[in-house]
């Protein structure tokens, strides 16, 4: 009976163990199609009892993986995610470039520009060629915005899907806290968990897509997840991804800082509890660290945070450049007919001061482009003259060539202001005093201080001697005093006279080798007395030097000739040399060679004004002299005179004093705000505090042409924090007269960030195309005849196309790039820079796609061996039907028998 009942129970056993075998296989074969489904396998093992086999036993049922290589397949997928969110965001951003030489690329909006300027060069009177210019750089400047604005939203796309695959993660991690629940609760009952653990490990595959991870598992099967960098995910307590995206592509632009991504703990309640560990910092794209090195995640923070901000930047260089390189030259010339106003984009006050030199001129034209009318009847062969500003001479107080915007707007608005009454003398056209003193009275320091303006529009240098003065207060009274004179030559003391009986020449001996040459013309002060039978009048005055001798000068005397005698001594006496000179054409102030003067005015202090008279004289190069009295009155208590310009009020001896035949001015210099307004002012001053910007306003019938000429912008060392030169022309510093918006930032030499999505057409110039710069001011052609009047004047052919020809030969033009995104600094055209840009973009897309391939292959391989190990073969589990077939058979046979057997026995002992 015993023999029978272990063959009952072995048979039993093998039939249950087959039954199961064969439920497991058809649960494989119905899931031979399940993404993630591990093939099930039966874990069995023969039952021995009391040392005599009884049958077999069913262990569990379990998966057969391959955990080593599990782990690599979700390492793997985490870098496999990355290059290949990576990969898509190029392919879309090769797209907005375009193929490089179709009708809608970055190169061909470029060359069509520069073709567009071409045309213009040739034919610069063609309004059509002008329209054509203009609509060219709209169309460049609307495609570099647009294409800078499509990057800016990848990169929002970016940041949203940022958000999105962390809803995913939270998911996840609250689907993983769940199963680890019923696995834990399957694994204590003793039930079966391949199902559960499958489900388990499809979540650790999703997360390893979003972000790098490393796993630690119980005997249970309960699984702890932690970030590559240690940060747990998901280890029993409830976790939350924490992330808040931007709210469109404008924050990008502005340069918004970025909420962090972080890891919150949860409550029993559910609520967050402090300090959340981070995952990618807060901040600026360029501040902003990760702790992740893989996964989805990984790949959008690097597209939004460096790749695509490369890109932008790139894009930003070559926008600046273009920019910066065509306004130079565009601001350098003018449109014809020209600008009644500009208006500056430089946010500027009053009391800014750069370092500056060189100079400018600022023309004022009719609208045929010859100058305005002068406004004097003696000067209508010349018309209105341009200024010339001297910045590098120019003075706030400060020291040269750093004045404030107050400065330089009075230097503008007293050239272009109405007409004044002028003090002409020989051919120095006008001639105006000048304060280099702030304010009067000041009793610390009594001196008046001053120079002189002077305009020569000869054909003849103008040799300025100031011999004397005279101050009288407003009773009369002489108060004079001079403080510092014209530079006095000293003369040796010994022997200062030596005459010839019976001629009028005289030597005239130096304290050391004098600097006049022979020619020259000298000015002698009075002798003490009589010399050798000449008068003090004789040697008193104007004389023009016929020899040099060591260190003496030989001049002659009119009027009776010398009397016997040696050599006369006479301390009191000095010589002057021409206290300065202005060149044929030049209109310019004595002190920019050096020269002031200084009167004492402490005489009477409560003076209501004081008449300043200078004794002038002008000595042009064909010697001919000419002897003045100018008097100017200066008002008392004054402040802010500085650079103040005071008119004659008396004009004596030879000199003229013309009356203007109107009182129009031609241009003022002023500050407005963004509505174009002008700033307040108080005492004719703006308040140093408030900011606007610089605008030329011409009056009616009057355009403004301006010439960089050698002018540059210095920057301002004399500042915490200091301002970085530009080295930008005067009119391009102010942004008067740009073919392209700037977006600089006025306190600053530059502004890379948002050069490309800002860069736009000014709106003057695509509200009227005729005002883009085609050529410049150039000096009025000179009469052929040498003996007629030159002019020297400025003025403005409808025909020239110097600036637009520059505009045109920058595309050949070398130019500096800096380094910016993934390009190192290099010297190259726009179009080259164009063709790096290009050439960058579909490189790191090729090298983009590369990597994802490289990725996959090796995802695919490890993929590819675990389904060899794991997957189920429908061959194999078929063939194991007909094993188990056959096993459950023999199981029943053997049942069947012992169950006959029992029987026959029961029968023999009935």
């Amino acid at each position: 009976m015993s023999s029978l009942g272990l063959s009952m129970n072995n048979a039993l056993t093998g039939l249950r163990a087959t039954q199961r075998n064969i439920a497991v296989l058809s649960h494989n074969i119905a899931n031979v199609s399940t993404p993630g489904y591990s093939r099930q396998i039966v874990n069995q093992e023969a039952q021995v009892v009391g040392g005599v086999g009884s049958g077999v036993r069913i262990n569990d049922v379990v998966r057969n993986i391959d955990r080593y290589l599990q782990r690599s397949i979700t390492t793997q997928q985490s870098s496999l995610s990355r290059t290949d969110v990576i990969d898509e965001f190029h392919d879309r951003l090769q797209i907005l470039f375009g193929e490089p030489g179709a009708s809608n690329s970055l190169d061909e909006y470029v060359s069509t520009f520069f073709n567009s300027l071409q045309q213009l060069a040739e034919t610069p009177e063609r309004t059509s060629f002008r329209t054509g210019a203009v609509d060219s750089a709209i169309t460049l400047a609307s495609q570099i915005s647009e294409l800078a604005f499509q990057i800016e939203n990848l990169r929002y796309e970016a940041d949203r899907e940022i958000g999105q695959a962390v809803t995913a993660v939270n998911d996840l991690m609250s689907r993983l806290d769940v199963l680890n629940t019923a696995i834990s609760r399957s694994y204590t009952l003793g039930q079966s968990t391949p199902d559960l653990l499958d489900q388990r490990d499809i979540i650790l595959n999703d997360m390893a897509s979003y972000m790098d991870i490393t796993t630690f598992f119980e005997e249970s099967g309960r699984v702890s997840v932690l970030t590559s960098s240690g940060i747990s995910l998901v280890d029993g307590t409830p976790k939350r991804l924490q992330y808040s995206v931007q709210g469109s592509a404008q924050s990008f632009i502005d340069d918004a800082s970025f909420n962090s991504l972080s890891v919150a703990t949860l409550d029993s309640n559910g609520n967050l509890l402090p300090n959340p560990q981070t995952l990618i910092s807060a901040g600026q794209s360029s501040a902003v660290t990760t702790q992740l090195t893989g996964g989805t995640l990984k790949g959008l923070q690097e597209l939004r945070d460096t790749v695509l901000p490369d890109v932008l930047d790139m894009l930003d260089m070559l926008s600046s450049r273009l920019r910066d390189e065509v306004n130079a030259i565009h601001n350098n010339g003018s449109a014809f007919p020209g600008r009644a106003s500009l208006t500056g984009t430089r946010l500027v006050s009053s009391a800014d001061q750069y370092n500056w030199t060189g100079s400018v001129r600022i023309g004022v034209l009719s609208a045929n482009g010859e100058p305005a009318p002068a406004g004097y009847l003696d000067e209508a062969y010349t018309g209105a003259r341009p200024l010339n500003l001297d910045l590098t001479f120019l003075d706030s107080g400060q020291g040269t060539s750093r004045p404030n915007m107050q400065t330089i707007i009075d230097e503008i608005n007293n050239h272009f202001r109405a007409p004044p009454v002028k003090a002409k003398v020989g051919n120095a056209n006008n001639i105006q005093l000048v304060s280099t003193t702030d304010f009067i009275p000041n009793v610390a320091s009594p001196n008046f201080r001053f120079d002189l303006d002077i305009d020569n529009i000869s054909k003849t240098d103008a040799n300025i001697f100031v011999t004397g003065f005279t101050v009288l207060d407003d009773t009369a009274t002489n108060i004079t005093s001079v403080t510092t004179g014209a530079p006095q030559i000293t003369l040796n003391p010994v022997g200062t006279y030596t005459t010839t009986v019976g001629t009028n020449n005289v030597q005239v001996a130096f304290n050391s080798t004098p600097t006049v040459n022979v020619g020259d013309t000298i000015y002698l002060s009075p002798p003490a007395g009589a010399v050798n039978g000449l008068t003090p009048a004789q040697l008193t005055g104007y004389f023009q030097v016929i020899s040099v001798v060591g260190n003496q000068v030989e001049i002659q005397v009119t009027g009776a000739p010398a009397g016997p005698g040696g050599p006369v001594s006479d301390a009191t006496v000095y010589a002057q040399s021409a206290y300065d000179t202005i060149d044929a054409g030049e209109k310019r102030r004595t002190r920019d060679s050096g020269g002031q003067f200084a009167l004492d005015l402490s005489g009477n202090f409560g003076s209501a004004y004081y008449d300043i008279t200078l004794d002038v004289a002008v000595v042009d190069e064909q010697g001919a002299l000419v002897t003045s009295t100018i008097t100017y009155r200066v008002n008392n208590n004054q402040t802010n005179m500085l650079n103040d310009r005071f008119d004659n009020t008396a004009v004596g001896g030879n000199g003229q004093r013309v009356i203007p035949n109107n009182s129009q001015e031609f241009m003022s210099a002023i500050l407005v705000d963004a509505d174009g307004m002008e700033l307040p002012k108080i005492n004719g001053r703006y308040i140093g505090a408030d900011t606007g910007y610089l605008k030329f306003v011409a009056r009616d019938g009057l355009s403004i042409s301006i010439d960089e000429m050698n002018s540059k912008q210095l920057g301002d060392f004399n500042v915490v924090p200091t301002t970085m030169a530009t080295n930008r022309g005067f009119s391009h510093f102010f942004g008067l007269n740009n073919l392209f918006k700037d977006n600089l930032d006025y306190r600053e030499a530059t502004n890379l960030k948002n050069s490309a999505i800002d860069l736009e057409v000014e709106d003057a110039i695509v509200s009227d195309p005729n005002l883009i710069a085609t050529g410049k001011m150039v000096l009025q052609r000179q009469p052929s005849n040498p003996n007629d009047i030159p002019q020297y004047t400025y003025v403005r052919y409808s025909g020239d196309n110097q600036t637009a020809m520059a505009m045109a030969a920058f595309s050949t033009k070398a130019v500096g790039f800096d380094a910016a995104g993934g390009t190192a600094s290099s010297t190259l055209t726009v179009g080259g820079y164009v063709s790096e840009l290009l050439g960058y973009v579909a490189s790191e897309a090729v090298s983009a796609t590369s990597a994802f391939e490289n990725q996959q292959v090796l995802f695919n391989g490890l993929s590819e061996r675990q389904q060899s190990v794991s997957g189920v073969n429908l061959d194999e589990e078929l063939a194991n039907t007909i094993t188990f077939q056959n096993a459950y058979a023999a199981n029943a046979r053997v049942i069947s028998l012992v169950n006959q057997l029992f029987e026959d026995l029961i029968g023999a002992f009935g």
